[in-house]
């Protein structure tokens, strides 16, 4: 499976809290991956952010707040590039062509996909950047009724505008902002609040 993931500037609006944050492919969640086992995934990964001067860039502070990589959870694949190396850094403007080889016999499942780069997944993640990432069940190695049951996908994401708002200023990002009328805690389920 060949596909395009853009990491882009997001702007949310709800009935309780607006921010400006990041986003996987134009959306919180962005866009469900379906993969088989035995199946090959090549994402072209494009950093779609800009660069921002006077950023934080010491290691381990919350930095670099526009550079990215990608990272799985659940996958059992290798780290080594250009599979799932999370010291990878792609900088704003750039690309880079990741390759997951799923085992055969790899489980099914749902798993997520998430921007990953040390000191900027806080940011980014923690304001929606993520993804799910589902690794289907062979055809009939279910029960019939399992199998013709309705899948139903929930994606829940945690957004505490407060800590992510810390988070901007200690490695400051002058992009990532809110603005909230019910609290510092929300919760979207698939998007929705």
């Amino acid at each position: 499976m060949d596909t395009v993931v853009d990491l882009t500037y997001y702007e949310y609006k709800g009935p309780n809290f607006s921010m400006n944050t990041r986003a996987l492919g134009g959306s919180i969640p962005g866009p469900t991956l379906k993969l088989l086992p035995g199946d090959t995934l090549k994402i072209t990964f494009n950093n779609k952010l800009q660069k921002q001067d006077g950023v934080e860039t010491r290691n381990n502070y919350f930095r670099l707040p526009d550079s990215s990589n990608l990272h799985t959870h659940g996958l059992h694949t290798s780290p080594i590039r250009p599979g799932d190396d999370v010291t990878l850094l792609i900088e704003p403007g750039a690309s880079f062509n990741y390759v997951f080889k799923i085992p055969a016999d790899h489980m099914p499942g749902t798993h997520w996909l998430h921007t990953h780069l040390h000191g900027s997944a806080a940011i980014q993640v923690g304001g929606g950047a993520s993804m799910a990432l589902i690794v289907e069940d062979p055809a009939k190695s279910l029960p019939t009724d399992i199998e013709s049951a309705k899948d139903v996908l929930m994606v829940i994401h945690r957004f505490q505008l407060k800590d992510l708002g810390a988070i901007a200023d200690k490695s400051q990002d002058k992009r990532f902002n809110y603005t909230t009328s019910k609290g510092d805690i929300h919760y979207l389920v698939n998007g929705l609040n």
